[in-house]
Formats: C-alpha cells, structure tokens, sequence
C-alpha cells in the first residue's frame, strides 16, 4: 500500500512540475546495460538529501528549474551489474556540466540511501531510477545532452543527444 501511495505521490508531483518525454530508444550503458530515457520534470523546490540534516528545503532562483530525469535500466547479463551515477551529468548548450545531486529508485521512497552514486541491478532485471541535477537550469532552458563519463578512457565518454518529443 505505501508503495502505491508513494508512486501516486511522484507521479502527481511529476505531472504538476511539467513533464517532458523523450523518443523512445535504447542506449548502451555497458556492455551488458542498456537504458531509456523516459521523462524530465523541472522542479523549483526539493528537499535536503544529507540523512544527518534535517528540514533543509532548496528553492531555486527566480526564473530557474533543477532538472529530475526518469532513466530505466535493462541488464541483460547473468550476472549483477553496477550503474555508476557520478559519472552521469547534463550539459546545456553551452557544453557546462550539471552534476547528479540526488538518485532513487524510481517509485521507492527517501531512504538513507539515496546519495549513494553506485547502484546494483541483478541480473537479468530492469529497474529505473530518478535522478536530480544541479544547479538549476534557467527557466525554458533545457539540457541538450545526456552525458556518461569514462575516467580511464577519455574517448570512451558517452554524450547522448536528448531527443525531446515536446519540444519548449
């Protein structure tokens, strides 16, 4: 029951917050990951994410939105895998770099967790996750890239363009 609750929750906020959807397609994360890029909202209030602070409220700028980006994993392996979210950021047209604040499973709730960068998926499962960027991109403005960063191997990042099917 809390876990319909809770997703009737996000799924309300998320509608609230203008939601924009993307071209349905598939990208590699690894070799055994694939993902989808499902939604994007545009929020100007979130909450604190550090579990040893409490009651901390973030209210962007006048005239600016954090991004919070609905992504669905696929691991086609065998074996469980590993989404490092670290490596994750958006980039506006500028080519600067929004870095993930926050990641939560998608449809759970808060939990201790939920700044840990690295999440598991078992193998054979899909699962998504909700991720939220700052800082703030100013309002109308939105991301036009998507990009996976490789640390040992500069060529091997990933820059995804966001193909936005509504387009502002």
């Amino acid at each position: 029951m809390k876990k319909q609750i809770l997703y009737v929750i996000t799924s309300l906020i998320l509608l609230s917050c203008g939601v924009q959807k993307f071209e349905d397609k598939t990208y590699e994360y690894s070799d055994d990951i694939t993902f989808e890029i499902k939604a994007m909202a545009n929020i100007s209030m979130t909450e604190n994410v550090t579990p040893s602070i409490t009651d901390t409220t973030y209210i962007t700028k006048k005239g600016s939105r954090f991004k919070r980006m609905i992504i669905k994993f696929n691991n086609h392996s065998n074996m469980e895998q590993t989404i490092d979210f670290s490596k994750f950021y958006l980039l506006n047209d500028k080519n600067l770099k929004y870095k993930v604040h926050f990641v939560m499973q998608y449809g759970k709730a808060y939990g201790r967790n939920i700044q840990i960068r690295q999440r598991t998926l078992s193998a054979n499962k899909e699962r998504s996750f909700l991720m939220e960027f700052h800082p703030a991109f100013a309002k109308g403005k939105n991301p036009k890239a998507l990009l996976i960063e490789d640390p040992n191997v500069v060529t091997r990042d990933k820059v995804i363009p966001l193909l936005y099917l509504d387009k502002d």
